[in-house]
């Protein structure tokens, strides 16, 4: 069993289906803000220097703090890890705190290892989904050669795919990263497909691990 670890609410419909659609039945989603009531949510503490995350709610949507999230994480981790084979966190947050007995796997640790393709030549949009983040997004990327451009775009956005085009066409990116697990595993094909460039996404990338470990 693959436990998946959600910074949210769950259910996720739409968080399991890539996994649904590789055959992939040995996963079960949990989210970190499950047992947390929406008022209880908005009144959460966030440090003015911590990291603000994005996280998916039964009712919308809400910025909360990394501090609160990593530890609620870390609880999970600690009840799931018994019986999991593994255990994923489907945030492109850094949690350099967690400790388990089993395998985590971090959709950021896989995309910094795509991403190294890029040289200083190069010019890579990296889309974050709200703007406290492009506070913070530019020292989480400095490994990354060349010239960066960052931009915010809600994944649950109606328009997020114009938005993003809209950006891309404007700066002309060899590469773009998708630097939220909110963005669904079509959209960098769709994003090749309509302008020459690579895009990398956070749930592809995941998903890609989690399928070495089930073969």
């Amino acid at each position: 069993m693959i436990t998946l670890l959600t910074i949210g609410q769950t259910p996720r419909p739409d968080l399991l289906a890539p996994f649904v659609s590789k055959n992939i039945s040995h996963v079960r989603l949990v989210g970190a803000l499950d047992d947390v009531t929406p008022d209880a949510i908005h009144q959460l503490p966030i440090s003015d220097k911590e990291e603000k995350l994005y996280a998916v709610l039964n009712d919308g949507s809400a910025t909360v703090g990394h501090q609160f999230i990593e530890q609620r994480l870390q609880e999970l981790v600690h009840q799931f890890e018994p019986t999991s084979e593994a255990i994923a966190i489907l945030c492109m947050s850094e949690f350099s705190h967690l400790s388990s007995e089993v395998p985590l796997l971090f959709p950021f640790e896989e995309l910094k290892m795509q991403s190294s393709v890029i040289r200083s030549n190069n010019r890579t949009a990296i889309f974050v989904p709200i703007p406290e983040q492009l506070l913070t997004a530019p020292a989480k990327w400095e490994g990354v050669e060349g010239d960066k451009h960052f931009f915010a775009v809600d994944p649950k956005s109606e328009c997020n795919y114009s938005q993003i085009m809209a950006q891309i066409r404007k700066y002309a990116p060899e590469f773009v990263i998708l630097d939220c697990y909110g963005y669904g595993t079509e959209l960098p094909d769709t994003i090749e497909n309509a302008y020459p460039c690579r895009c990398f996404g956070a749930q592809n990338a995941l998903l890609d691990k989690v399928m070495q470990l089930s073969n």
